[in-house]
Order: C-alpha cells, then sequence, then structure tokens
C-alpha cells in the first residue's frame, strides 16, 4: 500500500512475494497522486484496473474501522504520513501543499479535532521536517 519510495524498492517488495521456486504475486495500491511513480516500472508487467469498476459492488467498509481508537493513535499516524510523503520526491509538493494533503488524510481516518485542526505535533519534529512556520500545522 502506497509509493515506494523508489523503483528498487518495488522490485525488492516484488522479490518478497515469491520465495522457493514459488512465483509470486504483487498488488500495489497508489492515490492519484502517487501515479506518477508507474513511469519508473514501465518497462515491467504491470496491470492497471479502474478501482472504481473493480470495487462497485463491494460493501461499504463500516464507520468504526475509519475511526482512531484514540487522539494517540491518530496523531501519530497523521505524522508518519507527513513524514513519508515529505521524502517522496516525484510529488514535487511544496511544503504547503503537503501539508493540505496531510490534512485530508487527517480527515479522512477521523483525526481533526472539534476545533478544525490536524492532530498537534511537538515544536521539534515540525523542525526535523523542515517545516517550521508551515500554515496548517497544529503546533
Amino acid at each position: 500500500v502506497g509509493v515506494p519510495s523508489a523503483r528498487d524498492q518495488y522490485i525488492h517488495r516484488l522479490g518478497r512475494t515469491g520465495r522457493a521456486g514459488k512465483s509470486g504475486r504483487c498488488i500495489l495500491l497508489l492515490q492519484d497522486f502517487e501515479q506518477f511513480f508507474l513511469k519508473s516500472v514501465q518497462d515491467l508487467p504491470v496491470k492497471r484496473l479502474d478501482a472504481a469498476s473493480a470495487f462497485a459492488s463491494a460493501p461499504a467498509a463500516p464507520d468504526p474501522l475509519w475511526v482512531p481508537e484514540d487522539a494517540k493513535s491518530a496523531g501519530q499516524a497523521y505524522s508518519a504520513w507527513l513524514g513519508y510523503y515529505k521524502s517522496v520526491k516525484g510529488l514535487g509538493w511544496s511544503k504547503e501543499r503537503l501539508v493540505q494533503e496531510a490534512h485530508r488524510f487527517a480527515a479522512s481516518v477521523g483525526a481533526i479535532g472539534h476545533d478544525g485542526l490536524p492532530p498537534p505535533m511537538l515544536q521539534k519534529t515540525v523542525g526535523m521536517m523542515g517545516l517550521k512556520g508551515v500554515r496548517g500545522l497544529n503546533v
């Protein structure tokens, strides 16, 4: 799930699917904004699947699956998402866009507080991510 940090990492993931002479399969789930990665593996036999038609008959996920069990878990997920996507070079996002997309992620997992803010982050963490002064963070 999610864009690999590099082509080599994807190849390594693929290698983990087949062991001891057996074949394996890999399903790579990408967000729309992660589609850029497919250019780096265009020489591999990647079959694209339209998610809308593939999952049209699937039941909707129950709401409790999308609610973090506690604020700490929500904050950790938000911080991890920000840190990971800050390192993904192919996105081409500004710091401001990264924070906006992180806010969308937080909203999608029910991690936005009653005040409309994403989970709080330590000032030290924000500084280490190079996001000091970027609007939209809850420091």
